[in-house]
Order: C-alpha cells, then sequence, then structure tokens
C-alpha cells in the first residue's frame, strides 16, 4: 500500500510538471518575438508571483521551500490511502516541481530563475499552470481537511 500510494502521487505529479513544461515551452514558442500578446495569453517572465518584491537575488528561498515541500510530500506519500488525498497532494507537487524547474532552469540563473507565465486575465494575475495546480492542489486538500477526511482511511472521520 505505502508502495503504490507513493507512485500514484509521483504519477499524478509527473503529468502535472509534463504538462507544465510543455505549456510553458508551448508558450515561449508561440508568443516570444512578434506576438507577446494574444488573447486571453500574455507572455511575461517574473521572479515571485503575488510578492511585493520581485528580487531575482531573493528567489532562491521560494526555490528550496518548493524543495522541500516536494521532499515534505513525498514523506507523507507513505500513509496516504484516500484517493482524493492523493489527487490533491499529486496536484500540489506537480506544480511545485514545475515551478522548481523555472527556479533552476530559467534565467538569470540556477536558483533564482524567473518563471514564465502566459495565462491572462481581468482579475487574477497572469498564471501558469503549475500555479493552477498548486492552487486547485491546496484547495483539494483543503476542502478535505475541513470535511474530515482522513487521509490515511477510506472513511470519514466521526
Amino acid at each position: 500500500m505505502r508502495l503504490r500510494s507513493t507512485l500514484v502521487i509521483c504519477g499524478i505529479a509527473g503529468v502535472v510538471s509534463a504538462l507544465d513544461l510543455w505549456s510553458k515551452n508551448w508558450a515561449l514558442g508561440f508568443l516570444q518575438g512578434s506576438c507577446m500578446y494574444w488573447p486571453p495569453f500574455i507572455l511575461e517572465f517574473s521572479a515571485a508571483c503575488g510578492m511585493p518584491y520581485s528580487d531575482p537575488a531573493d528567489t532562491w528561498v521560494l526555490a528550496w521551500l518548493a524543495a522541500f515541500a516536494v521532499l515534505a510530500i513525498l514523506w507523507v506519500s507513505r500513509r496516504v490511502a484516500h484517493r482524493w488525498w492523493r489527487v490533491g497532494l499529486g496536484m500540489l507537487m506537480g506544480g511545485l516541481i514545475g515551478d522548481l524547474i523555472d527556479r533552476l532552469a530559467r534565467p538569470p540563473g540556477f536558483g533564482s530563475g524567473k518563471a514564465v507565465r502566459f495565462m491572462a486575465s481581468t482579475y487574477l494575475p497572469t498564471l501558469n499552470l503549475a500555479y493552477c495546480a498548486i492552487f486547485f492542489g491546496l484547495t483539494l486538500i483543503g476542502a478535505l481537511a475541513l470535511l474530515g477526511v482522513d487521509m490515511r482511511l477510506a472513511r470519514r472521520r466521526p
């Protein structure tokens, strides 16, 4: 059961991070150059989405936090039995991996790279699939916790 749970969470995370990487490469290829804006897409590079400052020299902290969170999810994944907890943790882990890839592999340098964001909205900041996966994974985890669904059991707590 322990290995199966970890494999399911890692599989979901792999699909999410692969889709995120593919979508960012698509955005870079399609939107870069003469077409930086094509509704509802706009190509942006940011060091820290939603933070009051965006200094690339300080974003190494985000890379370390994302790496720590991925390791924590791997540690917890051995005890998860409920399928929706697996989905939420897999989405969260996949989004964190997608963001971590940006922080490690994109300019200006290792650990301080800027995230590729391309999904524009009138009322929200510009997003990418990693941010969406983090949001929906955390929303699902929060809803399950509020409903009292135990991650180790396939039933509700009394």
